[in-house]
């Protein structure tokens, strides 16, 4: 079974580099991954509801950024020891991006952002899907960039929204 996902893994990224690899796409996706580096975009929205008189909702979403860090960063990475898919490749592949350090399972772009997406959902703030689509974008840049397999995406994306829901139940 594992074997089958692993290669299912991999035949996903080949997909992606040959059918929708273009110049438009190798100039944005740095862009966007760029934005869930060190969680950007969702702490300048932090700021933003803080400054706003937002105070739970700021601090839910700056929770949402440590938790998931800190779990994904702290200790399933270091348990899982997944390398990334750029290594896999003969000689390793050129990428667009400053190769990541660390391992690949699970992504943890995608855990913070779809916790902060998650947290903004359930705290009714307007446009909040707007987050899920950035929260999209910022998963599929990883696997685009050749940096994390499909299932370190799924995955990050599903711990990402059991954090952001705990902390919505217990902050919001």
């Amino acid at each position: 079974m594992f074997e089958f996902i692993k290669k299912s893994d991999y035949e996903i990224l080949k997909y992606i580099n040959k059918h929708m690899k273009c110049k438009f796409l190798d100039k944005i996706m740095p862009v966007i991954t760029g934005l869930g580096n060190g969680g950007l975009a969702w702490i300048l929205i932090a700021i933003i509801m803080l400054k706003r008189g937002k105070y739970k909702f700021g601090l839910a979403i700056l929770l949402a950024i440590a938790t998931s860090a800190g779990i994904v960063e702290g200790v399933i990475k270091p348990i899982v020891r997944r390398s990334r898919p750029f290594f896999r490749e003969s000689k390793e592949a050129e990428l667009l991006i400053k190769k990541p350090i660390g391992y690949s399972f699970p992504s943890g772009h995608s855990a913070s952002s779809f916790a902060v997406a998650t947290v903004c959902i359930f705290g009714g703030i307007p446009f909040a899907y707007l987050f899920f689509i950035l929260a999209i974008l910022i998963s599929f840049s990883r696997m685009y960039l050749f940096v994390h397999y499909p299932t370190d995406v799924i995955c990050g994306g599903i711990f990402g929204i059991i954090i952001g829901y705990i902390i919505s139940l217990y902050i919001i």
